[in-house]
């Protein structure tokens, strides 16, 4: 008789993961959704991984582990469990971070009232490498906005839920080409091909430490987030809109500096890609996630030619700075 089948499939990725691995796969044993799998690749680890992974298989039936021979990375990894993977559903987690109680049975709920949504992810709370607290980041977001916001940027954090196919049927698998940034290249492809969206609030704990990729290589990092992002939107818009954009992309990633001729190229190609996306009337949550982002790469070395130039994003700024800050409500979806 054939084992029954999962109704999500977990896949977490680790590498030397020891310090904080008990915690994180704790954290999807204890899920009020019970019906999983976890897949855990191990890529060579030499510290305690190896031991801990087997003391778990030994005590549940629902931890299978799968040891590189050789150190593949994180997305050749993924990839790897991903072959393995049996449930329709596949969401992660990587072996540093904490999943709320709750996490698996909103994604799946979700994803299960809307057939046509490919991956969804939610908000999470940033604690220090010892698990004491940092910040909370809600980031609730439509499909419509999430669309948006992956053209430009990584839309949500990397505890992601999406279908193992593609609705054409073929297995979704992370972008080998990608040494960093894999995740946010996966997130665009699926939010581009179907429907993406992030739930109102936190679904993982998500630890900072000294070798996090964006506290060790986030130049790398944001060389192929830039990569990512020029492709998106030179496929969505036309030439005119993208061409704009890019010079807002070279400033946000870090490529060249903010200059007054680089924000008034920068703020056409965001008001003209807002108003190709949705017409003149725009999306106040979109609104909100564009100003934002202008304003993080351009607000601070040019105050006042955001101010001046840009008054009609001053409002939506404010109010995503207050939700930033959890003065205003974060809207549910």
């Amino acid at each position: 008789m054939p084992e029954p089948v999962p109704k999500i499939t977990v896949l977490m990725t680790v590498f030397n993961g020891g310090s904080y691995l008990v915690e994180a796969v704790d954290s999807i044993l204890q899920q009020t959704m019970s019906d999983l799998e976890l897949i855990v690749v191990d890529d060579c680890s030499t510290d305690s991984t190896e031991a801990v992974l087997a003391d778990y298989m030994q005590r549940d039936d629902r931890v299978r582990v799968i040891r590189n021979t050789e150190n593949l990375g994180p997305y050749p990894s993924a990839n790897k469990g991903l072959q393995y993977a049996r449930a329709p559903l596949i969401a992660r987690l990587d072996g540093d971070d904490i999943a709320q109680p709750d996490m698996l049975q909103r994604q799946f709920d979700f994803l299960n009232a809307h057939p046509d949504c490919l991956i969804v992810g939610g908000g999470y709370r940033s604690i220090e490498a010892d698990g004491s607290p940092r910040y909370t980041r809600h980031n609730a977001m439509d499909f419509n906005t999430c669309a948006f916001v992956a053209r430009i940027r990584m839309p949500m954090i990397h505890c992601f839920c999406f279908r193992a196919r593609m609705p054409d049927g073929t297995p979704v698998r992370y972008d080998e080409n990608l040494p960093i940034a894999g995740d946010y290249g996966l997130a665009a492809a699926l939010a581009s091909s179907g429907l993406g969206a992030s739930l109102s609030g936190i679904l993982i704990q998500y630890r900072m430490h000294a070798t996090n990729i964006t506290s060790t290589k986030l130049d790398r990092q944001r060389h192929f987030a830039h990569a990512i992002a020029s492709a998106a939107i030179g496929r969505h818009y036309p030439a005119n809109i993208t061409d704009d954009l890019a010079a807002l992309l070279d400033v946000f990633y870090r490529r060249e500096e903010a200059t007054t001729a680089r924000f008034r190229q920068a703020l056409c190609g965001l008001d003209n890609a807002i108003a190709y996306d949705l017409g003149k009337g725009g999306n106040p949550a979109i609104k909100e996630r564009a100003a934002g982002i202008l304003a993080e790469a351009f607000a601070k070395a040019l105050p006042l030619q955001f101010v001046c130039r840009a008054p009609h994003h001053l409002l939506p700024l404010a109010k995503r700075f207050a939700r930033l800050r959890n003065i205003l409500s974060q809207r549910s979806i």
